[in-house]
Parts: structure tokens; sequence; C-alpha cells
């Protein structure tokens, strides 16, 4: 029989010889041993190769400036010297080269009269002048009615006889009226141009008033025939009659 640490052993028949062989089956590892003590240091190794060459060292500080040298003294300005007076004039010789440019000599006497210029540019337009304004004046001495004409120093329900003819081409602006003495109702005058009712006419609302005036602007043509038509609403006539003034701009 083994022990632990040996193999255990079995029999076998073999048929071929029919003999018996032994067998040995492996058994389980047994325990590890102690660890022995630690042997005598070795021999010294041989010298190792040479080594890679270092790195390049850092650059050293830069050292300290210098001093500035001194700077030298100046040399002195020398003297202008004098000019040189001016030489007398030589004898005529063969032309040499440009003198030096003379002295500025005295002004000339004036020149003649010069031929007369060139015909000036056009001015420019003046301005406007004023216009030209002119009056023509209606009036009667006598008693004038109700729906008559008033002329010059004459008045009645004649058209054609109380009319003053218009000297040019103007604008009608102002008729001023009146009826020289209070009296009570309203009146009126109204311009009539060839016998035909303008539409401009001058009103006095109030008799007590006595005068007024209107402004417009009616076109009249030279030769044109004008006369003033009185009307009114107070009783009776006026016995000192009226007087009107036309306000004309020419054209």
């Amino acid at each position: 029989m083994s022990s632990d640490n040996e193999d255990t052993v079995r029999v076998k028949k073999c048929k071929c010889h029919k003999m018996q062989h032994a067998i040995y089956i492996k058994g389980d590892n047994g325990s590890k041993g102690d660890t022995g003590p630690k042997g005598d240091k070795g021999d010294k190794g041989d010298k190792g190769d040479i080594g890679d060459k270092g790195c390049k060292g850092d650059k050293g500080d830069t050292g300290c400036k210098g001093d500035k040298g001194d700077k030298g003294d100046s040399g002195c300005k020398g003297d202008k010297g004098d000019k040189g007076s001016k030489g007398d004039p030589g004898c005529d010789g063969e032309m040499g080269c440009q003198g030096i440019k003379g002295d500025k000599g005295d002004k000339g006497d004036k020149g003649d009269k010069g031929d007369n210029g060139s015909k000036g540019d056009k001015g420019d337009k003046g301005d406007n002048g004023s216009s030209i304004s002119s009056v023509i004046y209606f009036a009667t001495s006598e008693a004038i009615n109700n729906n008559e004409y008033m002329g010059l120093g004459n008045s009645s329900n004649s058209v054609l006889r109380n009319t003053v003819v218009i000297p040019y081409n103007c604008i009608a602006n102002d008729l001023i009226f009146s009826i020289r003495e209070p009296k009570s109702g309203s009146y009126s005058a109204t311009l009539y141009i060839n016998g035909v009712n303008s539409g401009f006419s001058c009103i006095i609302n109030d008799g007590n008033n006595v005068s007024g005036i209107s402004s417009g602007s009616v076109s009249l043509n030279q030769y044109d025939m004008v006369t003033l038509y009185i009307t009114f609403t107070g009783s009776g006539a006026l016995n000192n009659g009226c007087c009107a003034s036309l306000i004309l701009t020419k054209l």
C-alpha cells in the first residue's frame, strides 16, 4: 500500500498474454514545502556601454550695455564776407553773355484812349412798373328818382343820354357811391356797360350812413359806354341828387 505522496496501484489482467500488469494512477499533489534560505550575493557585473549625448545647454544671459560716449564740440561759424562794389561798365566789345537784370524804370506816360469795347450783354429785366389807375366820376346836381340812370351832371330814365366812354382797356376795381345826405331806406348804384347790367353794384343798406364802397373785377374795353342805374326803397326822390366814383386799372 502506498502512502499520501505515492501513486495508487491497481492490478489489471491482460487478455493477450494472460498476464497481470500493475497500472499506476497519479495521485493528488502534495503540500508545498518551506522556502529555503537566501543565497549569497553574486559577483559584480561587467561595465555598461557609453550613454547617449546629452541635450544642448540654455543660452547665457545678455551682458550689460556700455555707456554712451561724450559728444564732441561744434566748430565756430566763420564771418560773412562783405559785398563787393559794382564795377564800372566796360567798353563795347563783342556781345557777351546776358547781363544782370537792370533796375525797374520809371512809370511811363499814360497811353492813348483805347478803341471802343464790344457791346455789353443785355441787362436784366426791370421791375414791373406800378399799375396806372384812373377815375370816372358820375354825379347829378338835380333830384334823381328811383330807377333812373346817372351820368355827368344829369340823370334820367334814358341809358344812352347818361353814358360816358371808357378811354382804354381796363379793369373796374372799386365803386364808391354816396346819396349826399342821410335818408331812410336802402340805396344802390349798379354799373351798366353798353346798356347791359354788369352785376357790379354798390349798396347802402341804411341810408343814414350816406356812403358805401364795393370792390370787384370787371373787364372794360376801350370805347365801352358806361352809366350807373340808381334804385332805392326810400320814399320820394333824392332831392339833392347823388354821386359816385369808378376806379379803373389800365391793362
